[in-house]
């Protein structure tokens, strides 16, 4: 299994326990190694590796720690979600907010990312899983997941239902859709002293603007996460033998397989939140 946070094992980050932020990340926004070099060119012309991987191929250059090895016995069209989506919503509970027993959690967005969350805070043993999605079909995926409320926002106010599920607010609040305009929400519905947790990842050209009295006063926190904060040696296996125990669902993030040759189809469904996860079959 391919990741796109390679973790060198020796840089400042790596021996912190920061592996998520690994010098070789530099390739999440530069395409290349951390010397600038990609490995690949075509007609004399540098081929760049897209988000550090380039993986719509029949084959990759990556770190030696970049490929992580898993048992044959896994199949590889269920532990492809592993990859990402899991990685990024199981840890961003597990390795960013240590979400702890008894917790109340809300998650903003269900697509792999926020229903991993959803896993995440199931295995962390939290209170009430609340979730929010336009999608009434992906709430009810979060439902067989772990998700204990649902909230239309269409229909329904996040700090009023905040207050009717808690009293004083969420213990911590994921925001996995990768939509600026949700963190308002999502901090209104936050207690005071809670962790906002930035999962998905916005348009670049997409803004927030906050009061940093507001935080002064409140003790609310906002905190960002890269992978889940994953180190994928250790976090992919883990996230296996989860899933062997039956206590990680990794098949019901899958809700199409498709030919290469209906990649593109593969990504329209994802932009018109049809869906959660599409694999891509070669065979």
């Amino acid at each position: 299994m391919l990741t796109p946070c390679p973790p060198c094992g020796t840089c400042y980050f790596c021996v912190r326990g920061e592996a998520s932020v690994c010098v070789n990340t530099v390739g999440l926004t530069t395409n290349t190694f951390p010397d600038g070099s990609t490995g690949l060119s075509r007609g004399g012309e540098v081929v760049y590796r897209g988000l550090n991987l380039g993986a719509f191929a029949e084959n990759v250059v990556t770190a030696a720690s970049g490929a992580v090895k898993i048992p044959e016995d896994v199949p590889l069209d269920v532990a492809c979600v592993i990859g990402c989506a899991v990685q990024t919503g199981v840890g961003a509970v597990l390795n960013t907010a240590g979400v702890e027993e008894g917790a109340t959690v809300l998650v903003l967005g269900l697509g792999g990312i926020g229903l991993s969350v959803v896993q995440g805070a199931r295995l962390a043993g939290a209170a009430r899983i609340v979730v929010s999605d336009p999608v009434a079909e992906r709430r009810e995926t979060a439902r067989s997941l772990g998700a204990t409320d649902f909230v239309d926002p269409g229909a329904e106010d996040l700090q009023e239902r905040a207050l009717e599920v808690t009293g004083v607010g969420y213990d911590y609040v994921f925001e996995a859709a990768g939509r600026a305009a949700l963190l308002e929400g999502g901090l209104a519905a936050l207690r005071n002293g809670g962790s906002l947790v930035c999962v998905g990842a916005p348009p670049l050209d997409e803004t927030y603007t906050m009061l940093p009295a507001a935080f002064v006063i409140t003790g609310k926190k906002i905190l960002a996460t890269v992978l889940g904060g994953a180190n994928s040696l250790r976090d992919i296996p883990r996230y296996i033998a989860l899933w062997r125990s039956g206590r990680l669902d990794l098949e019901s993030l899958i809700t199409s397989r498709r030919p290469l040759a209906e990649i593109n189809e593969g990504l329209d469904d994802l932009r018109s939140s049809r869906g959660i996860r599409s694999v891509i079959d070669v065979s």
